[in-house]
């Protein structure tokens, strides 16, 4: 085997054994695709989104990648979703995606927060939200 393989079957173990919050799923989605696709990561989600947009664009449903529907299969989501509902969670500010890695706030609780521009109004909700338990 491989150590390209290897790293492949390393991160969807844990990806299925841990139980790792959303955003570390999505975040282990887009490293598997990149082995998968042999690109970079910081690629995977512009080539996530290129085909989303063409198979919406499409009149035969044969449009896509069957390696990315392979892999987002294998945790039951939809090219669709994955684009539109997990992807957009990897642009968060730098502030709120350290938040999320320390698991310091649900991906739920991310969402709403991502809404205000101001760092520090994200911060004083996050503590808010962290004292509210």
């Amino acid at each position: 085997m491989d150590e390209r393989t290897a790293h492949m079957y390393s991160l969807t173990e844990n990806l299925l054994r841990v139980g790792p919050s959303l955003f570390e799923e999505t975040r282990g989605i887009v490293d598997l695709l990149a082995l998968t696709l042999e690109i970079p990561a910081e690629e995977v989600a512009a080539y996530c989104q290129t085909l989303y947009t063409e198979s919406r664009k499409a009149t035969s449903p044969a449009v896509g990648d069957k390696r990315v529907s392979e892999v987002l299969q294998s945790f039951s989501l939809s090219l669709g979703s994955f684009v539109t509902h997990r992807l957009p969670v990897l642009r968060f500010p730098p502030d709120l995606l350290q938040t999320l890695e320390h698991g310091e706030a649900s991906l739920s609780m991310a969402r709403v927060i991502v809404l205000f521009p101001d760092t520090d109004e994200r911060l004083a909700l996050l503590q808010r939200g962290d004292r509210k338990g």
